[in-house]
């Protein structure tokens, strides 16, 4: 039981951090910069000159988000990882066993099922 509540820890801590810093509206905004770059890429209205400035622009933001993305998708797991672990050498609870449920399939498919439901019926997602 203590090990299904730190799995559970882990992973709504996750989801936690990913609204927290904004990490799927930043997720959003590589796609839409990309398609962004590919229409400038083929717009023939605009001229070489153009196309490398408007290029460069896109360039720096996806450059930036990047790293946005890495160190926030770093910090969304191991917050979360580095209070269990703290709690396992406290004696709490046995980190062991908490990623060997968290990895288990019927965790990962009932907690992927949870989830669905959940932006699906409460609207979890980013707006």
């Amino acid at each position: 039981m203590i090990a299904l509540l730190g799995a559970l820890f882990l992973l709504f801590g996750f989801v936690f951090f990913l609204k927290l810093l904004r990490l799927i509206e930043n997720s959003r905004e590589v796609l839409l910069l990309s398609r962004q770059a590919l229409s400038i890429i083929q717009n023939t209205a605009l001229s070489d000159d153009q196309k490398e400035a408007a290029m460069q622009s896109c360039a720096k933001r996806l450059f930036v988000l990047f790293f946005i993305l890495a160190i926030g998708l770093v910090a969304a797991l191991f917050v979360p990882l580095g209070i269990l672990w703290m709690a396992d050498q406290f004696g709490l609870i046995s980190l062991k066993d908490v990623i060997a449920l968290a990895l288990s399939w019927e965790f990962l498919v009932g907690s992927t099922v949870v989830l669905i439901v959940a932006v699906k019926v409460i609207g979890l997602r980013s707006k």
